[in-house]
């Protein structure tokens, strides 16, 4: 660690330092004096060329919003959808509502489809401060509500629903239910899991879970 590191970092643990001392390396200034073009240039990262966790099926998608569209990304482990179609987690990047992309995500959305069994879909909601609030939220709304319809269509069991995320994600995916409650929206309501930032580790496969809980 070195000698200009604030002294709370002594309370980290050593995954948590590495990675304050790695965002220090890139990030030489403040993310509020780089803006946020800048900071998604150095901070935002690409999907690999060979994927730690291989599929069967991963579809890019074009997902109609109140607004226009948004790009969405299927994962899918197994192609062959069972009578009535799989679960499916509607999976929010996080990055403050600034950062944040489909690639970035796309490790952790690999592996919960592969250590699941789920259908996952990553949504590319707009970001501030181009798109302020509620901007983000609307594209989620509408993104779960799309995805409602054409579940069939996808191979996915409309009763059988979830929304997550990290970060901001959580918070959007917390908000999402929160929604889809007090609209009393006709489908059956979606679990939320709002989770902690991936370790970047493949589930084990010993058994397939829910990748959610209840709110």
């Amino acid at each position: 660690m070195n000698d200009n590191a604030p002294a709370w970092w002594n309370l980290l643990d050593d995954d948590a330092k590495a990675a304050a001392r790695m965002i220090t390396q890139v990030l030489r200034k403040p993310i509020r004096q780089l803006g946020p073009e800048r900071t998604r240039a150095l901070l935002n990262t690409a999907a690999p060329a060979e994927p730690l966790t291989p599929l069967d099926q991963v579809r890019q998608l074009t997902v109609p919003t109140r607004a226009g569209t948004i790009r969405a990304r299927l994962y899918r482990a197994d192609s062959a959808a069972p009578n009535g179609g799989r679960p499916a987690l509607v999976y929010l990047h996080g990055g403050g509502f600034v950062l944040g992309t489909l690639d970035g995500a796309d490790k952790l959305c690999r592996a919960i489809a592969a250590g699941s069994g789920w259908t996952v879909l990553s949504l590319d909601y707009r970001l501030a401060p181009e798109n302020p609030y509620p901007a983000a939220l609307e594209d989620c709304i509408d993104g779960y509500g799309w995805l409602t319809r054409t579940a069939p269509e996808l191979g996915i069991d409309p009763g059988r629903l979830a929304v997550g995320g990290d970060s901001a994600g959580g918070n959007l995916a917390a908000a999402l239910c929160l929604y889809r409650r007090d609209e009393r929206a006709p489908s059956r309501s979606p679990k939320c899991s709002p989770t902690p930032p991936s370790t970047g580790h493949s589930p084990r496969r010993r058994g397939r879970t829910s990748p959610t809980h209840r709110c």
